[in-house]
């Protein structure tokens, strides 16, 4: 196969048709047999912010099928906490020549792409856009935004010109050497809409009031800190502005994590916020904010029996 993606939620399903719809033969791989077959028989519909609906044909297998043969290229896109389970998976599908890029939406994930760095050539990918799974075939996108690919854990590694395709796609895909700093400054931007969110049952548009203003700075005070004891350099004004700047582009979008609590599921607050939290704790930096909204989110996770 050419290109296998892993994981068919919202951001799966999007890259999914969005590469089909290119021209790429794509492979979803997926938990169920049932989610499976449904692609297979229906391919991907995606309902588009400015041209409409649109389906694409697309080939699916379950993660305990896989199919034989390896790919030329992996994006992994099952949320943080998912990710363990399906590294597996990832060895069985790569070569030496494989390119595996890694879309998680946290920070937490930097061993396990270290390992499998020795097997494969492997990236980071981070992306501002927004989607919503509508079924197990159905996607919306839901908000424009930017996406960049990155070298880890080779920051010096040149792009392999089995990638050039992405950098030719409708939506842009740009290369940035300095990805870890692209990595931090999401990290930064999900530390504040995504647990604010939640916690408030509000879309993101909201989170751009003044009475979070305070809550809003020292969130982002406290994860810069963290990110330069990791030796990412942040600016705090140029992140709080790329903060608001997300806030007013999703304005009527509902983020990952107040979707996971509306459905009953176990978010993931340990890697975004927690991990800043964590982080903070190894470097001796004090995180109360982060770590108070962790164990806000991680109660109302329990309250609805996650």
């Amino acid at each position: 196969m050419e290109t296998a993606i892993i994981g068919g939620g919202a951001l799966g399903l999007l890259w999914g048709a969005r590469l089909a719809r290119a021209g790429f033969p794509v492979t979803m791989i997926v938990r169920t047999q049932s989610q499976a077959a449904t692609i297979k028989k229906m391919g991907i519909t995606v309902q588009s912010l400015s041209s409409g609906e649109w389906t694409v044909p697309a080939e699916a297998c379950a993660s305990s099928s896989l199919p034989a043969g390896k790919a030329d290229s992996v994006f992994v896109m099952v949320k943080q906490m998912d990710l363990p389970a399906v590294t597996p998976l990832i060895a069985a599908l790569a070569h030496e020549e494989t390119q595996v890029l890694f879309w998680q939406n946290g920070w937490g994930h930097g061993e396990i792409v270290k390992k499998l760095s020795a097997q494969s050539c492997t990236y980071l990918a981070v992306t501002t856009e927004g989607a919503l799974r509508l079924g197990v075939n159905q996607v919306a996108h839901t908000g424009n935004g930017e996406t960049w690919v990155g070298p880890y854990p080779d920051s010096r590694r040149e792009p392999h010109p089995a990638l050039e395709r992405l950098w030719q796609l409708e939506q842009k895909i740009a290369w940035d050497p300095d990805i870890l700093v692209r990595i931090w400054e999401k990290l930064a931007v999900n530390c504040v809409i995504n647990p604010l969110t939640a916690l408030e049952d509000v879309p993101n548009g909201e989170v751009g009031h003044p009475r979070f203003e305070q809550m809003k700075r020292a969130i982002i005070e406290e994860t810069v800190r963290v990110a330069r004891a990791e030796g990412v350099r942040l600016d705090p004004a140029a992140v709080k502005e790329r903060v608001e700047r997300v806030i007013r582009l999703t304005a009527r979008n509902h983020s990952s994590m107040l979707q996971d609590i509306k459905r009953g599921r176990k978010t993931e607050i340990a890697h975004i916020n927690g991990a800043v939290a964590e982080l903070g704790a190894k470097w001796g930096i004090p995180t109360p904010v982060n770590a108070e909204l962790m164990r806000r989110v991680q109660d109302k996770e329990a309250q609805i029996g996650c």
